[in-house]
């Protein structure tokens, strides 16, 4: 028996019934998709199988609907039951998921919050842009000073280059003057000596010799890049070879030297190479008295740690402590001691088949 005959088939109420219904079903169906066309436009969407599932809940209470029209002259009840039954399972489901989502929902800030939450934010954007904008204003500032303080720096630096290349030209000027005047204190001398008596011209000749020594430091720093200090090498080298032509002229005295580079400072050359012009020149004199000839060894080297060792050896006599020493080498053995006593060096003299002399000091501590 259709639903419409419990109505008795009245037009008014059957119709109430068939047109109410069929419009609610039509807005049942219709939902579903305004929840579909709003959950693809909103990819971040929270819960979106809650709107999955409401929209399968007034999907089948609309089918619901649209078979209350149908058994108004379709007495299909069991259809209908059916239709009835799938939407309670889907109410049921749809209930449940909303009790589990309830508590993550009520969590979730309110709209207030986020409002506040955003204001916030915009304004810790604000003062991380302002930071950033006084950030760039003082690295600009420090940029600036900073050529500034370049440029000052290099105008300083040209014009100190320029003062020690001044200073460098005048001490330049100054060795080379010292050395002239003590050229020409050893050519007077050396006319002195020609002019002496016997007794002093041997005198003359060693502060002749001694000057000569002193002069060959001032034309090495002459054309020396630095002014300052001295490879002290070349200048004992040519000391000990002008030494030779002077008091070996006959060649019967052989010379050897192992002279390696080093460099100390003017105030130590002076009175080093003094020491070697002493040394030297008493081998010479003094090692071979009968004239049978021998050798000079003339060593100059400066260990890893910075000590320089100087050492003057020959195969002559030796010292004879029972004879007495002459007055020119008691005076040179004197000054030997004053000039190392100068530059803080230690020296010995070992005289076994010769005699050797060894001076060794550190011109980082010279006093």
């Amino acid at each position: 028996m259709p639903h419409g005959m419990c109505f008795l088939w009245e037009p008014e109420i059957l119709w109430l019934h068939a047109v109410s219904d069929a419009l609610t079903g039509i807005a049942y169906y219709g939902i579903p998709v305004v929840l579909v066309v709003f959950a693809s436009k909103r990819r971040d969407l929270a819960f979106r199988y809650l709107f999955i599932l409401t929209g399968l809940f007034v999907l089948a209470c609309g089918s619901t609907h649209f078979m209350g029209v149908w058994v108004l002259w379709n007495p299909d009840y069991a259809v209908e039951g059916l239709v009835k039954a799938g939407t309670a399972v889907v109410s049921l489901l749809s209930l449940a998921a909303m009790w589990q989502a309830m508590p993550h929902a009520l969590a979730m800030p309110s709209p207030a919050e986020l409002r506040a939450a955003n204001t916030e934010l915009e304004a810790e954007v604000t003062r991380r842009r302002q930071a950033e904008e006084e950030l760039a204003a003082l690295n600009r500032n420090l940029e600036m000073r900073v050529d500034e303080r370049t440029t000052e720096l290099r105008k300083a630096n040209d014009q100190l280059r320029q003062q020690v290349a001044r200073e460098k030209l005048l001490v330049q000027e100054i060795h080379h003057r010292v050395k002239n005047n003590l050229q020409i204190m050893s050519s007077i001398l050396r006319l002195q000596e020609d002019q002496a008596d016997a007794d002093l011209a041997p005198h003359l000749a060693t502060a002749q010799r001694r000057i000569l020594a002193m002069s060959k430091i001032h034309e090495h720093l002459h054309v020396s890049d630095d002014t300052y200090s001295i490879d002290i090498g070349d200048t004992i080298k040519d000391t000990a070879e002008n030494i030779q032509s002077i008091y070996d002229e006959d060649g019967k005295i052989d010379m050897e030297t192992d002279i390696q580079p080093c460099t100390i400072g003017l105030d130590c050359a002076n009175p080093l190479v003094l020491i070697a012009n002493e040394a030297i020149t008493n081998a010479f004199v003094h090692a071979f008295p009968d004239e049978t000839g021998g050798s000079i060894r003339v060593d100059l080297h400066q260990t890893a740690d910075g000590v320089v060792e100087f050492s003057v050896a020959d195969t002559g006599v030796g010292i004879d402590p029972d004879r007495p020493r002459r007055k020119t080498a008691s005076i040179g053995s004197m000054m030997i001691d004053a000039l190392a006593r100068q530059i803080g060096a230690s020296h010995e003299v070992a005289s076994d088949h010769g005699t050797r002399l060894t001076v060794r000091f550190s011109p980082e501590t010279t006093p």
